[in-house]
């Protein structure tokens, strides 16, 4: 499964697509950061050094995902600045074996969000072979989300979503959400989402989990109570582990 492993300064992450068993060695995928806008290239496993000099320009970048034969990479762009022009916010696809962008596909009307401080894209999550889910956060601080088919690079459907992700995973073609209010310490809620868009809710009642932030006082005071998220698709259960060490399981 493919995974991200944060690097030196000249490479901003590192995408690794692994291999079946008995074939050639993974391949290994970075970011360059050097680069404005942000280019991919495949880069060598033990030196990270450009193998070749094909080279995918994808501009301003925001979360990503690899489709579950980890052969291409959805990943998110663009943005809104305080001033000039803004960067459609978008979700970019990238043949990894070919090393080109295959198509894109917009996520709806670019939020009024000022860059550095509010991320257009929260998470992108490719569930299915034909569906990626991206969440989006709008002016307003909303989420959205999105359900996109990758075989017609279309939205197939939206679904708002209250509160912030604090943490998500998928299982058997779902994604998994732990959602919580900003700026709160609350009893979170598990959040099941389908290829379809249906999404189901359960409230871990006896956990707590988020954030406050008092920046009045001398000095600042904060609190973050953050639980650890883990499914296991086999028998389709969900485990929540809070700090306080109260684990939580949850049929999905």
């Amino acid at each position: 499964m493919g995974r991200i492993a944060a690097v030196v300064a000249l490479l901003l992450a590192v995408c690794v697509a692994a291999a079946p068993a008995g074939t050639k060695s993974e391949r290994v995928y970075a970011l360059l950061s050097e680069s404005q806008p942000a280019v991919l290239a495949e880069v060598d496993a033990r030196t990270l050094k450009p193998v070749s000099s094909a080279r995918v320009q994808l501009g301003r970048l925001g979360p990503w995902s690899f489709s579950p034969d980890d052969k291409v990479l959805a990943v998110s762009t663009g943005y809104v600045p305080r001033s000039g022009v803004a960067a459609p916010v978008q979700l970019r696809f990238v043949d990894l074996v070919g090393m080109r962008l295959t198509g894109s596909v917009r996520l709806g009307p670019d939020p009024g969000l000022s860059t550095g401080q509010v991320n257009p894209v929260v998470l992108v999550s490719w569930i299915t072979p034909n569906t990626v889910v991206a969440i989006r956060q709008r002016a307003n601080r909303a989420l959205q989300l999105v359900g996109v088919d990758t075989g017609t690079r279309t939205v197939r459907w939206r679904k708002p979503l209250s509160g912030v992700v604090l943490a998500s995973a998928r299982a058997g073609g779902e994604l998994v959400l732990l959602v919580g209010k900003e700026a709160q310490i609350v009893a979170p809620r598990i959040a099941v989402v389908d290829a379809r868009g249906r999404i189901r809710f359960a409230e871990l009642t006896r956990l707590r989990a988020g954030w406050t932030w008092d920046a009045g006082a001398t000095p600042p005071v904060g609190e973050t109570r953050m639980p650890g998220l883990a499914v296991d698709s086999a028998v389709r259960t969900a485990y929540v582990a809070a700090p306080s060490g109260l684990i939580a399981e949850i049929a999905l």
